[in-house]
């Protein structure tokens, strides 16, 4: 049997995601094509020793390096919001550089730090192409893409099979060709200078999707805390299990 990488991400939505269309109406007209790939610096994981584990940190600080590099801002290397969340999460039972976390951790932890302002759930290719045609970028992560067969396919199509969890981001599209532009933090000389294309058709293999809100918009940030207060009020408490421990969750009435 086939031996997966180790896995560096799980999936774990809440009840209190605030989705697109809580926020926004769809416009009739977007570009049809939005195309990133040779904006920003794109870092590779496999540099340090420490970062096999980190692509996470690397996803995010690629979506904020955009944004530093369009509006003529300093980009930073990933390695350092790594560290950092390295050293606030690790405990005496759990170490990040050996052992994963949620593509939520670190929406969360990009927020405390101050680089992102908030983040919207994403549920359509078409909310997916209205985020990016609006200049925000996606934040996801997938068990589903068998990195071998993606790296052997024609043109660095992604082949949609059981594989290790890896957090990746989203920064463009074709509506010609019905592909979304992956940016990648590990094995260039495998993709496209850094890159891998997704079929539209293909997003279910995807982990939940969120458009990163820039720091700057803080009037979008401040909806996002108001759409999150009205839910908390129709909202129970009840404990489930997850990940073979009872924890505190959320739910609807």
């Amino acid at each position: 049997m086939e031996q997966l990488p180790v896995n560096a991400c799980r999936d774990e939505p809440s009840e209190l995601d605030i989705c697109y269309e809580e926020l926004f109406w769809a416009d009739t007209q977007i570009p049809v094509i939005v195309d990133n790939r040779t904006k920003a610096t794109v870092y590779s994981q496999r540099v340090e020793k420490d970062t096999k584990m980190a692509c996470g940190s690397y996803g995010m600080r690629h979506i904020v390096n955009l944004y530093e590099w369009l509006g003529w801002q300093q980009e930073e290397n990933p390695v350092l919001l790594w560290r950092k969340f390295v050293q606030v999460y690790k405990t005496d039972t759990y170490d990040p550089v050996t052992k994963w976390s949620s593509i939520q951790a670190q929406l969360d932890f990009a927020v405390k730090q101050w680089i992102i302002a908030s983040y919207i759930k994403l549920k359509t290719v078409e909310q997916m192409k209205q985020s990016l045609s609006k200049g925000s970028f996606i934040y996801t992560g997938t068990n589903k893409v068998d990195r071998a067969a993606t790296r052997k396919n024609k043109n660095v199509m992604v082949v949609a099979k059981t594989w290790a969890g890896h957090i990746i981001e989203i920064d463009g599209y074709d509506d010609q060709s019905q592909l979304f532009f992956v940016r990648n933090s590990s094995w260039r000389q495998a993709g496209d200078k850094w890159y891998l294309y997704l079929k539209y058709e293909d997003i279910g293999c995807l982990f939940s999707m969120y458009s990163v809100v820039e720091k700057s918009k803080t009037d979008i940030r401040d909806r996002i805390k108001a759409k999150i207060a009205e839910k908390k009020k129709t909202m129970v408490y009840e404990v489930r299990v997850v990940n073979g421990k009872k924890v505190l969750k959320r739910r609807p009435k």
